[in-house]
């Protein structure tokens, strides 16, 4: 997944696992410009986003951009200037998530 963009598709995606709006609740084009807060997600839902976006995508996410999204929009264009990091090789005994397998 580190070689996919992050578009509105993937932060929804991301951010009602992570908690915060109903699960039936996609983020749109009309909600791009929405405070986060107001789409019904607070600073440790975007802080469990940021992890699971350096994860999933392979990006090294600064502290201070936590401070500093405060929309879909600007998350996604912070998020966009992040340089990807390349993963080491994983043992073959673990899974994507570093956990042992069966």
């Amino acid at each position: 997944m580190a070689d996919e963009l992050i578009d509105v598709a993937a932060l929804s995606r991301l951010l009602r696992e992570c908690g915060g709006a109903e699960p039936g609740d996609p983020i749109g084009p009309d909600d791009l410009d929405v405070p986060l807060y107001e789409l019904g997600h607070d600073s440790l839902t975007v802080a469990q986003l940021l992890t699971r976006v350096g994860r999933e995508f392979g990006l090294t996410v600064p502290r201070d951009l936590l401070e500093d999204a405060d929309t879909p929009r600007s998350l996604l264009d912070m998020l966009a200037t992040l340089r990807r990091v390349p993963r080491a090789p994983r043992p073959e005994h673990l899974d994507a998530r570093g956990r042992r397998g069966a």
